[in-house]
């Protein structure tokens, strides 16, 4: 497994690096944090409080990237912006936000007709799957 090693000194949301580089079909195998200190759950900033240079990023690929590869690393790296958020964090917050929707619904489920109840109900195992398990877009 060949090891990449990456000094980016800026922020990053690591759920969205990571669907940035799914995207590129650059998926690592591993990401170490080394220079970086979360900050807010996946949110990471440049850090030198565990003994690293601040901003290193250690990409763990196997097999080794090609030039090509690396250069559309450093590309995604570089455009990464940390103030946005990835598909499964946009989802998470619409899910959140209609729980207390939910709620409502349940105290009336049975006045709706079989069409509104099976839409609710689908509504709902969706949105259970995707608070459970945030890699799930459905």
């Amino acid at each position: 497994m060949a090891e990449l090693s990456k000094i980016k000194l800026k922020d990053f949301n690591g759920d969205l690096l990571h669907q940035e580089l799914v995207a590129a079909g650059l998926s690592e195998n591993h990401l170490t944090w080394t220079g970086f200190e979360s900050i807010r759950g996946s949110q990471y900033t440049p850090s030198d409080v565990h003994g690293f240079k601040p901003g290193e990023l250690v990409f763990h690929y196997d097999p080794e990237l090609t030039s090509a590869q690396e250069s559309a690393l450093d590309t995604i790296l570089d455009a990464h912006d940390a103030t946005l958020l990835s598909k499964g964090q946009i989802n998470k917050d619409v899910d959140m936000a209609a729980i207390p929707d939910f709620v409502a619904a349940s105290r009336n489920f049975s006045t709706f007709s079989r069409t509104e109840q099976n839409a609710l109900l689908e509504r709902l195992f969706r949105q259970v799957v995707r608070l459970t398990d945030r890699s799930t877009d459905i």
